[in-house]
């Protein structure tokens, strides 16, 4: 049995082989021409995959946040300079001068005397007392009396560092009525003037009246040479 199968076998497998080659090829074309104009994408090689870091900028200075639209920000006031204090007046200083003549009329070649007196009538101490009394043309200067004071040229000059509340300072001088004062002056004006500091000032003011001319005896009793003083 095994004898005869084997040759029969053998015959099939021969008659396969046969049709693979001459029906093969055929066969083949005809499945493969349904597939012809497609082509097969190719796979794109792709680049590898970096990734990169971008360093941090360095923190700096906060700056304020810029005003939005939905409205302005808080209002700050701007400083104001607060007011210098001012000193009331009754607490400064206070200059007050007087001059007071010893006649009110004198003859050409006679002598007269001033008193200068300055008072600080406020309630706080005045400083840099300057007094000044400058003669007119008919007056020429005399004798001085008070601390402090003196001529310089024609002007009696007096200071004094300080004068406290209530105090005084009193000057006293003569001066001479000039020879040749002619009566038809009228009048001699002698001014006086005072300042310290912080604006303080005060004046004073004398007058003489120059008589008129010496007039002749005229018997009522009065010596040769008098004068009549009006």
């Amino acid at each position: 049995m095994r004898l005869t199968l084997r040759p029969i076998v053998y015959v099939l497998i021969a008659l396969a082989l046969f049709a693979v080659l001459i029906v093969g090829p055929s066969a083949w074309a005809a499945s493969l021409g349904k597939y012809a104009g497609i082509t097969v994408p190719t796979r794109t090689p792709t680049r590898p995959f970096t990734i990169t870091s971008t360093p941090e900028p360095a923190p700096g200075p906060t700056s304020a946040p810029a005003p939005t639209a939905a409205g302005p920000g808080p209002v700050i006031p701007a400083p104001t300079a607060s007011p210098a204090p001012t000193i009331p007046a009754a607490s400064a200083a206070a200059l007050t001068l007087t001059k007071q003549a010893s006649r009110q009329e004198a003859w050409p070649g006679s002598t007269v005397g001033f008193t200068l007196t300055l008072a600080n009538t406020g309630a706080a101490s005045a400083r840099q007392i300057v007094l000044e009394d400058v003669l007119p043309p008919e007056l020429e200067p005399g004798t001085i009396q008070g601390a402090g004071a003196a001529w310089d040229g024609r002007t009696l000059r007096a200071s004094a560092p300080v004068l406290p509340p209530g105090g005084r300072l009193v000057i006293s001088f003569t001066a001479r009525v000039r020879a040749d004062a002619a009566p038809s002056s009228a009048v001699i004006i002698n001014r006086a003037t005072a300042a310290a500091a912080g604006g303080l000032k005060a004046a004073a003011t004398a007058i003489l009246a120059l008589p008129p001319v010496e007039l002749p005896p005229t018997g009522d009793g009065l010596p040769a040479g008098s004068r009549s003083m009006r």
